[in-house]
């Protein structure tokens, strides 16, 4: 059987907009969907983040009505910019697997959970995660 290859395209990234911790420990969640849910809990606070809130999304391309599988790793790890801090970010994914459409397409979402201190070293973190499709 011939099929078409896989293809997979980040179309935006996974951003959490601005937060400030408190004394003691705090989280801050994305949820992985199209239009993600922003929420803190322990001593974090949300901050105003006009257009700044995000979960990632990747298109998969294939062939036809084909299943496809979607692994999303479990964490990774984000580096300060400048600096020498660094967080823990708990991955979630919209799907787990996919059902291509007509058009061999279809979308899924990732987002996540970050864990700050007290303390945490100010300013912008940034990582990179891997994504892997494969046919079912």
């Amino acid at each position: 059987e011939v099929i078409i290859p896989l293809s997979i395209a980040k179309e935006s990234n996974l951003s959490f907009g601005f937060a400030s911790p408190g004394p003691g420990t705090g989280t801050v969640t994305v949820t992985a969907e199209e239009n993600p849910q922003r929420t803190a809990s322990g001593v974090a606070s949300l901050l105003p983040s006009a257009g700044a809130v995000s979960a990632a999304k990747f298109r998969v391309t294939g062939t036809p009505y084909a299943s496809v599988n979607v692994t999303v790793p479990d964490w990774t790890t984000l580096f300060h910019e400048g600096g020498s801090s660094n967080l823990n970010l708990d991955l979630t994914s919209s799907a787990t697997s996919l059902q291509l459409g007509a058009s061999g397409e279809d979308v899924f979402y990732v987002g996540g959970t970050t864990t700050f201190l007290w303390g945490q070293q100010l300013g912008q973190y940034t990582g990179t995660f891997t994504v892997t499709i494969s046919y079912d």
